[in-house]
């Protein structure tokens, strides 16, 4: 399973200049933050920049897997999508433990107007995300390419879960079959 890090909420100015910068950036996505992403983002700052470090570390390396396949360009409710959180959670739980990541996660999820099956899919692939094992055999965190290839093979065992398109392991079978 994941991680689990003593959670501190950092207070101070810093703690609110962050809060207003995320504010208006969002770190998991290009609008503003939810109201439970904004109270987060104040009360622990650090783990905010965490997140939106995943976030866009998620976001790069399911360009860069996808690219070139039919329907994934745009990651919305695909298996590109499926891929991206559940990457961008792994990514959190390695950097800021299981318990925020998982805050972190769900507050985003929470954005006005969500439709209950995408947040249903999102919600599903964030925790499938979590599940991954971040620390190797001696307590060393694992690399960000171990974190890219187990979440290939979630994909590759039909545990991610997609609303759009074709299934993420029939993408990600291709995926492989190309390279």
């Amino acid at each position: 399973m994941g991680t689990s890090k003593h959670i501190t909420p950092q207070k101070g100015f810093a703690s609110l200049v962050l809060g207003v910068f995320l504010l208006s950036t969002g770190p998991t996505r290009s609008e503003a933050q939810t109201l439970a992403e904004i109270q987060l983002s104040l009360l622990y700052p650090n783990a905010a920049l965490e997140a939106y470090s995943a976030a866009q570390f998620a976001a790069s390396k399911t360009t860069a897997l996808f690219a070139g396949v039919p329907g994934q360009q745009i990651p919305h409710n695909n298996a590109a999508d499926a891929f991206r959180h559940a990457l961008w959670n792994a990514k959190m739980n390695a950097t800021i433990g299981e318990e925020l990541a998982k805050k972190f996660a769900d507050a985003h999820e929470e954005a006005p107007g969500n439709p209950p099956a995408e947040k249903a899919m999102d919600l599903h692939n964030n925790a499938k995300g979590r599940t991954i094992i971040v620390k190797d055999g001696v307590g060393n965190i694992v690399t960000d390419d171990d974190l890219v290839f187990a979440v290939t093979q979630l994909a590759l065992m039909g545990e991610l879960a997609v609303i759009q398109g074709p299934d993420a392991t029939a993408v990600m079978m291709d995926i492989i079959g190309a390279h």
